[in-house]
């Protein structure tokens, strides 16, 4: 049997090869002995920093008729986490899920390796004083991002833990808070959790705050997600700041909340629904659940500028499988080792100009039933 047999949609966009990536079907070789497993096949493929021979265990089928395994990386077993939630699974998931997270992962590391071994072969990339001074003079500097789901964490202390860990800078201190209280939060008067938007800087030492519409109602009833405890009107919440020294310099911050008013319903210990996430120096905090909640941590300009957005999970997922499709779709035009014949690039630049024109046509459409109910 192939690995396509135990793939309920072989067609599927998933599977698609990918720019910098030589992964296809035919990778996956099956392995006569494959012991108790009802199926198994060898495969070589990148992750991370270096290739690795990885074995492929068909385990069972659900009453779905989907099948599950496990994957083994150089003899140990690998955790699936779900590219498009960032949310960590388990060691067994569906065979659908590990072949597209193998085909993404290869791609990825491959493009990833590409781009390191370019940037050393330039003076600016290496590490020497010469390689520093370069930098500085062409305004070069580290960036990154890190994301993760808030499901993962079992506590207020792990989840704190995890943005410690990561801080870009030492100068950057987080704190994590169970919102142990949220009844007794939501008695205090709506004029006291409205979400609202914070700058200010060490020259504007007096912050300025607008207020938004919506107010945090963090109940049970009100289900998961940022959406339904705001009245539909926060989808995404961010702190966003820039360091000067140990100093945070300025700080521009997106539908957050006092955090003086929260201070009697929260812990930094336990689990809870609802977590508050704080930067150390800043009055605010970010609502966010437990699960249903995607968070990124972005740095830039030598870690000095950092941004830690929390948003509702099903955006999260919508976004990143539209990226995902995307990159799929136009593979070949983002591979620089292959030549786009003129027949392609004219399929290509039609079908992108239709693709818009409908988009702005959708939008119009948007706009005129908005007028109308005006």
């Amino acid at each position: 049997m192939m690995i396509q047999d135990f793939l309920s949609d072989p067609a599927s966009w998933e599977y698609q090869s990918e720019w910098g990536s030589p992964l296809e079907f035919d990778s996956f070789q099956p392995i006569d002995n494959h012991e108790s497993y009802f199926a198994s096949f060898n495969l070589n493929f990148a992750f991370r920093e270096k290739d690795v021979s990885a074995k492929l265990h068909i385990l069972h089928r659900d009453a779905s008729e989907k099948w599950f395994g496990k994957l083994e990386i150089e003899g140990k077993s690998q955790i699936w986490q779900d590219p498009h939630s960032y949310l960590i699974g388990a060691e067994i998931t569906e065979i659908e899920n590990w072949v597209a997270w193998i085909f993404s992962v290869d791609a990825e590391s491959r493009r990833d390796r590409a781009l390191q071994t370019y940037e050393n072969s330039q003076q600016w990339g290496t590490d020497s004083v010469e390689g520093m001074l370069a930098r500085v003079d062409l305004g070069i500097t580290t960036y990154g991002r890190l994301s993760t789901n808030s499901a993962n964490f079992t506590d207020a202390q792990s989840f704190t833990n995890w943005l410690n860990e990561n801080s870009p800078s030492t100068h950057a201190e987080f704190t994590v808070y169970a919102l142990e209280k949220p009844e007794e939060y939501c008695q205090l008067p709506w004029q006291t959790r409205p979400f609202i938007i914070h700058r200010g800087s060490i020259e504007q030492p007096e912050p300025k705050i607008l207020y938004s519409v919506a107010r945090a109602e963090p109940t049970c009833e009100n289900g998961v997600g940022m959406a339904s405890v705001s009245q539909g009107w926060v989808m995404s919440s961010a702190i966003s700041f820039a360091l000067d020294g140990t100093q945070i310099a300025a700080h521009d911050c997106l539908d957050v909340l006092d955090l003086s008013f929260l201070q009697p319903f929260i812990s930094k210990t336990g689990a809870a629904a609802w977590y508050i996430l704080t930067v150390k120096g800043l009055e605010i905090g970010i609502l966010c659940p437990a699960a249903g909640a995607c968070i990124d941590l972005d740095w830039d300009h030598d870690g000095t500028s950092i941004s830690l957005t929390v948003t509702d999970e099903d955006r999260v997922v919508v976004d990143n499988i539209a990226t995902a499709r995307h990159r799929k779709k136009w593979n070949k035009w983002y591979n620089e080792s292959v030549e786009i014949t003129d027949a392609e690039l004219a399929k290509g630049i039609v079908e992108a100009e239709t693709a818009f024109f409908q988009l702005m046509a959708e939008e119009d459409a948007v706009l005129a039933k908005e007028a109308e109910d005006e």
